[in-house]
């Protein structure tokens, strides 16, 4: 709050002057205010990618996309901070830190890349230590996605772009950069001035790659992204329609639905390059995705040439995964002995296809199979394929919800150990029948069972001794003892005295030295006498002891006497007293 009050001053003062002086100054000011906020505005980025979790599963593409998507917003012109990998403790610092660099009017993006989830509190980001034992537990080491879109309006930045690149599925159930609840990341309300993005809509997963054979070191939504971002002076709200489209038309090419998600509350025009953004050189068309154009007309052409010219330019591209199972097609039917038989043509195909779909192995590929020969010769076995790899998906999914579930019973056991161990150590520590019958009440079957009743039929027996008045000795050394009688009274008082206010104490029955420790007493259990006024005799008190000594003292005696001799309280003392 220091920093917030430091700039209201000069705010208010700036105000005074204004009105004082009159409309005439008040324009100069706001003009030269204005000048210099154009002057200062920054684009700031602050990326990261989370791959290599601990506790969860790991995944493969995340940091990758966010090294490119780094590179990518440098080359516009952003000051970047890019994180990989980050634990709770540097998540939160990264973000905290980011946050303090923005001014008023700043164009700010935000990537995050890795796991996601929706707890009842709200969506959150998860570090690589994070342990989802519980939503408490991700409560308090995750980073809330609500609490960062809140501070990003508190930086009155003038433009926020937050790009979430997880899944939206259900984490534990499917596999995909989500995980800690049966719940994907939910629909945000994003604050004036914000656009938030997802990779995918409620309920879908954000696909990686598109097949085992899809080499594209980034996902499917960070390519797409990226390749459409350096497109000049188009609005961020044209760009990720095109996005979005793009992202929905490549995952059905594997039969899969994808969609990115907009919630946009921002104001205003925000380009990447062009109309007003820094300038920096740049070599794509300003009205088409040469990649995609590319392999349009390698489809259209259909032939070995054409695709291999597609690879040729993009060997990680989009659609490579696609181009590999058309050339392989192509290539044995160009080889096949020509037959007079168009059909016989049409099932080498089916042959070839049907051999790089069962490299690859998966469903989606299978899929693909499926559609284009639903009479083939290996129709059967492509669904019996698909039968048993779903098959297979589902138990892994069953056994890995199961793990959870054993994990966070696990934990919640630990919990509950941890609790009841402190609860024993505390009545161990009162010494007092009270305290234990509590603890056996509250842990009528739990693991002290046994020692908590042999110790407070103990405590019993030795408080049943201990009669108002009594007076005793636990050995013939031993100093000599009187009980007092359990009692209250009302201690403290004004500044003069402690300056602690009045209140009542309630004391148990204890039993206390009838003097103060003598010298011979001390001589007896110590074997030495520290005092300086030996010639004082055996039964004036002992001095010339540091609290380390007493200690010591009071455990030799605790050893000789199986009892719990201690140093009295300040509310036992001035009750002994009274």
């Amino acid at each position: 709050m220091p920093y917030q009050f430091f700039n209201l001053l000069p705010t208010g003062s700036v105000l005074f002057l204004r009105l004082t002086i009159g409309w005439l100054v008040l324009g100069w000011v706001a003009f030269f205010w204005g000048s210099v906020y154009a002057a200062e505005t920054k684009r700031l980025a602050l990326v990261i990618g989370n791959d290599n979790y601990q506790y969860v599963s790991k995944l493969e593409k995340a940091g990758s996309d966010a090294s490119v998507m780094a590179l990518e917003l440098k080359a516009a012109g952003f000051e970047v901070d890019l994180r990989r990998d980050v634990n709770s403790k540097n998540l939160i610092r990264a973000v905290e830190n980011f946050l303090g660099r923005i001014n008023g009017g700043d164009q700010v993006v935000v990537f995050y890349a890795g796991h996601g989830v929706q707890i009842k509190s709200g969506n959150y980001l998860l570090p690589t230590d994070i342990e989802p034992g519980s939503e408490t537990e991700i409560e308090k080491t995750a980073y809330s996605l609500d609490d960062l879109t809140y501070k990003l309006s508190e930086s009155k930045a003038g433009f926020s772009l937050v790009l979430i690149d997880a899944c939206r599925d259900n984490p534990l159930k499917v596999a995909g950069r989500s995980v800690g609840a049966n719940r994907g990341l939910s629909a945000v309300e994003p604050p004036k001035g914000q656009m938030v993005v997802f990779s995918a809509s409620r309920g879908q997963q954000a696909l990686d790659k598109l097949s085992d054979r899809d080499n594209n070191p980034n996902g499917v939504f960070t390519r797409e992204f990226i390749a459409r971002m350096k497109k000049p002076n188009v609005r961020i709200e044209d760009m990720m329609r095109e996005v979005q489209d793009a992202v929905e038309i490549l995952a059905k090419t594997v039969h899969h639905e994808q969609r990115p998600a907009l919630y946009n509350e921002s104001r205003g025009n925000f380009y990447f390059y062009g109309s007003g953004s820094p300038q920096v050189t740049i070599t794509t068309s300003p009205s088409s995705d040469p990649q995609s154009e590319t392999w349009e007309a390698a489809n259209t052409t259909n032939t070995l040439s054409a695709y291999q010219a597609y690879l040729k330019a993009y060997p990680n591209g989009r659609y490579s995964a696609a181009a590999n199972i058309k050339i392989d097609a192509l290539k044995n039917t160009n080889s096949a002995k020509p037959t007079p038989s168009a059909v016989t043509g049409r099932e080498d195909a089916e042959t070839s296809l049907w051999k790089a779909v069962e490299q690859g192995g998966t469903v989606n590929e299978y899929s693909v199979y499926i559609q284009q020969y639903p009479k083939g010769k290996f129709v059967a076995l492509a669904k019996q394929r698909q039968q048993e790899l779903q098959e297979k998906a589902k138990r892994e999914a069953e056994e890995s919800e199961q793990r959870a579930k054993q994990e966070e019973q696990r934990l919640r056991e630990l919990a509950a150990q941890k609790l009841e161990d402190e609860a024993w150590s505390k009545a161990l520590k009162a010494q007092d029948s009270t305290t234990l019958k509590r603890f056996l009440d509250k842990y009528p079957a739990g693991r002290y069972l046994a020692a908590a009743q042999a110790k407070l039929e103990e405590i019993k027996k030795r408080e049943a001794e201990l009669v108002p008045g009594k007076v005793f000795k636990d050995c013939f050394d031993c100093p000599e003892m009187v009980v007092l009688p359990a009692g209250s009274f009302m201690m403290g008082g004004d500044s003069q005295y402690d300056g602690k206010p009045i209140h009542n104490v309630n004391i148990q029955s204890f039993a206390i030295g009838q003097t103060e420790v003598t010298q011979g007493q001390w001589k007896t259990v110590m074997g030495n006498n520290p005092s300086n006024f030996i010639n004082c005799g055996d039964d004036c008190p002992v001095e010339q002891v540091s609290w380390n000594d007493v200690q010591e003292f009071i455990k030799v005696l605790n050893a000789k006497t199986a009892k719990n001799y201690r140093l009295l309280s300040e509310s036992e003392w001035e009750y002994a007293c009274r």
